[in-house]
């Protein structure tokens, strides 16, 4: 049984910039990539484990 890899990025670049790079630099399968605005983080932080990644 396979899953996926949640990836959330955190940034005020428009989503599909984001997306159309992350796409562009080869990540695809299995990761599953939410971008949000820094705003939107607490909603998130309720309900998920989050880790920092730079």
């Amino acid at each position: 049984m396979a899953s996926d890899i949640d990836v959330l990025v955190v940034t005020r670049e428009r989503p599909e910039v984001v997306l159309d790079a992350l796409w562009r630099a080869g990540i695809r399968d299995p990761f599953e990539v939410q971008v949000i605005k820094p705003e939107e983080l607490p909603r998130y932080r309720r309900y998920s484990v989050l880790r920092r990644i730079i």
